[in-house]
């Protein structure tokens, strides 16, 4: 038996059939292997009796304790959130209780142990999307948050929040950040909502790093809308420049802010073609939860078959 203990949180029964990383990973698995696997709620790790392996989400110092009692290669652990929001991801002492942690930003990997495993976007291309002409101005749809943590970008997104509420009322504000003019609500159905405007902001939530980049640029390309985009110091290594707008080229909000009001009809499909071209290209498959469960899964294969394993 391959156990995977669910994210905090979850309902372990809700993963099985999932679309995501969890349920894919599973049915590739038994498809590969025929070993079946269980998913459990990170409180029941305590249950877990002689696995093959054990595939986490979490790493919690009860997850840990629990796992302390099986040989550490036996033992992945799969992250998703930055050094900002998740430190404990990032701590070496993880390797006395995993064997492989597959991590996103790219100064931390190491091929061994810390192993590369980009961000798993759907790549949801939206459905009726409005012409220029019928679109919105620009939008940022994100979670209130707020973090003490180095390179955070929470103070930049507040202070873009700030500037553009003030400077036009075509800026829309999605997320908890109610009490905000701007705000027009929470964003049930994102993919439909960005697909309405023009431009969105779309700020990592961690910057002055390489290789994290999450979903946020590719969710506003999927609705062609040009996001204005601040996070990873490599992101044109995997992503045409041509696709959006990057805000480290501006000195000010109000520098991007005139720049964007100049962009008309032809410019802005100019950047719609060059994301349509990068979403069909390699470069972005390698964001997809295809590429994320083939990465994971040639270590789960390796470590049923004890060999190393080659390059992906």
């Amino acid at each position: 038996m391959i156990y995977y203990i669910a994210p905090h949180g979850a309902d372990p029964n809700s993963l099985y059939e999932s679309d995501g990383v969890h349920g894919t990973l599973r049915k590739e698995i038994i498809r590969k292997t025929g070993i079946e696997v269980k998913f459990i709620s990170d409180f029941e790790c305590h249950k877990i009796v002689n696995p093959i392996l054990v595939i986490c989400d979490e790493s919690s110092p009860y997850i840990q304790e629990q796992l302390a009692k099986f040989p550490r290669e036996k033992c992945f652990l799969l992250t998703y959130e930055p050094p900002v929001i998740r430190p404990d991801f990032y701590d070496r002492n993880l390797l006395k209780t995993f064997g492989k942690v597959f991590i996103s930003v790219d100064d931390f990997v190491d091929g061994e142990s810390f192993i590369k495993f980009n961000y798993p976007c759907s790549m949801t291309i939206a459905k009726n999307i409005p012409d220029f002409n019928e679109k919105n101005f620009l939008c940022l749809i994100n979670s209130n948050k707020m973090s003490p943590y180095p390179n955070e970008l929470y103070t930049e997104r507040r202070r873009a929040i700030q500037f553009y509420t003030n400077a036009t009322k075509g800026f829309d504000l999605y997320g908890n950040w109610q009490g905000i003019a701007s705000w027009k609500g929470w964003a049930h159905d994102k993919y439909n909502i960005i697909k309405n405007y023009k431009f969105s902001l779309s700020y990592e939530n961690m910057g002055n790093q390489r290789g994290y980049i999450s979903e946020k640029i590719h969710d506003s390309m999927g609705g062609e809308c040009v996001p204005v985009y601040l996070g990873a110091t490599n992101v044109t290594d995997h992503i045409p420049k041509e696709c959006f707008i990057d805000r480290r080229d501006f000195s000010s909000d109000k520098e991007v802010f005139e720049f964007m009001k100049g962009i008309d009809r032809t410019r802005f499909y100019a950047y719609i073609e060059a994301q349509r071209r990068y979403m069909k290209s390699p470069s972005a498959q390698q964001f997809t939860v295809g590429h994320a469960v083939a990465t994971v899964l040639k270590y789960v294969l390796a470590a049923l078959e004890s060999k190393p394993v080659e390059g992906l």
